[in-house]
């Protein structure tokens, strides 16, 4: 999938309980080929606001990757993501019974995060993050799963906090189903089966 343009929202009607307002979400992604045949750039916002008692700091939907949920000063958070793409290989490796390789393909990603509200001159820019991925495409009885491990690290922009390795360097696993085999697709010729 080259593009994709999604938005949520919820509200939070005091019927139960004290917490009332609501919660706003925007992802966008489009990426196309570059340079090179199979490689792909794809440059993607996601973006998430909370209003009312809505308990918005706690929010993990724009989140850097890697990272988590964690607070936020302000209801508005937005993560800029520009990722570089690639397939490694496609093979049919039986690892054990019922388990193989099907796949593998790498990237690399760079992200800014933005704190925001709407009242003029709320703005702040915590973070920013840059990391790679490899993702694998195992059959598993039969059912493809693209399982990614991660590697991230996050610097402050301002240069006001100091780099920490065991806060701001992140290893983490992830499912991916819009994979970075995406890669794979964008140059294939449509005559020929695509690996989802």
């Amino acid at each position: 999938r080259l593009a994709r343009l999604s938005a949520t929202g919820e509200v939070m009607l005091p019927a139960l309980g004290q917490t009332t307002g609501a919660r706003f979400q925007l992802l966008a992604q489009a990426g196309m080929p570059v340079f090179w045949e199979h490689l792909l750039v794809r440059a993607g916002l996601k973006t998430a606001y909370g209003i009312g008692s809505l308990d918005f700091a706690s929010e993990g939907f724009a989140a850097p990757r890697g990272f988590g949920v964690e607070a936020r000063p302000l209801p508005g958070r937005t993560v800029a993501s520009l990722d570089l793409l690639a397939p490694i290989g496609l093979f049919d490796l039986p690892l054990v019974p019922k388990l193989a390789l099907l796949g593998m393909s790498a990237g690399l990603h760079a992200e800014a995060v933005a704190d925001w509200e709407l009242a003029p001159g709320s703005f702040g820019l915590p973070w920013v993050c840059a990391g790679a991925e490899t993702v694998f495409l195992v059959d598993v009885f039969g059912l493809k799963m693209p399982i990614g491990l991660g590697v991230s690290a996050r610097f402050d922009p301002t240069g006001g906090r100091a780099f920490d390795v065991m806060q701001d360097l992140r290893g983490y696993v992830f499912l991916s189903f819009d994979s970075f085999l995406a890669a794979a697709k964008a140059a294939r010729p449509a005559s020929r089966p695509l690996l989802d």
